[in-house]
């Protein structure tokens, strides 16, 4: 599940509101299943539909569409009361990411937005995938996802030992779990930096872990 804490100028809770599969407009687009951990990792990505509020994209590492333990992530439109006027989920089988990658490894461990990565208006995200096995087991990877307005995939790119120019900086180790965490830097003077953990690192000691700031040029539609 996942909490909507409406906090007051003092830094109370004024209100609170529950999103799961019994309360909070969810149930009406989606069900989740048992073990699917909706709510591993959060995250306000700003306004996809332009109607003033931000939405949120909201992992659920176990879900098994596609795949056992494959993930997915929702893409919740919110209104100002803290409940979802509507949910997009992205996953092996929804969304439009099927069109561009499969997904196999805790998709939706981790979120992060990106702002407007790709210079089409819209806001993008990034989602990590701490146990996909590219290169290695668990050697871990993380997706660029380019969201249209209603959510859904427009355009997708990842990042892992045999995708998207890593190789030839770094070598992921198996069970480095790169990915585990993402945090945008900054999005600004052309360069977007994003840094993204690796709890499982074994550089000095084991599973001492890691972190790597990842630097992109954003891109023109």
């Amino acid at each position: 599940a996942l909490y909507i804490l409406l906090m007051t100028a003092n830094v109370t809770v004024g209100g609170a509101q529950k999103i799961s599969n019994s309360e909070g407009g969810f149930a009406a687009h989606y069900t989740l299943g048992q073990n699917d951990f909706f709510g591993s990792s959060v995250a306000s990505i700003g306004d996809l539909d332009g109607d003033g509020i931000s939405e949120l994209v909201v992992g659920a590492d176990g879900d098994d569409d596609g795949s056992s333990g494959g993930g997915a992530v929702y893409v919740l439109f919110m209104t100002t009361s803290g409940t979802a006027s509507a949910v997009q989920k992205i996953s092996n089988s929804d969304g439009g990411l099927a069109a561009h990658y499969t997904v196999s490894g805790c998709f939706g461990h981790s979120v992060a937005p990106l702002g407007d990565m790709n210079g089409d208006g819209v806001v993008d995200f990034a989602v990590g995938a701490r146990c996909d096995d590219d290169g290695s087991s668990s050697a871990g990877a993380f997706y660029l996802i380019f969201a249209t307005t209603s959510g859904t995939v427009g355009d997708a790119a990842k990042v892992s030992m045999l995708e998207g120019g890593f190789a030839s900086f770094y070598t992921l180790d198996s069970g480095d779990y790169f990915g585990c965490s993402l945090a945008l830097v900054g999005n600004s003077d052309g360069t977007l930096e994003l840094v993204v953990g690796a709890y499982g690192d074994d550089d000095g000691n084991g599973d001492a872990g890691a972190a790597y700031v990842l630097s992109f040029e954003m891109m023109s539609p």
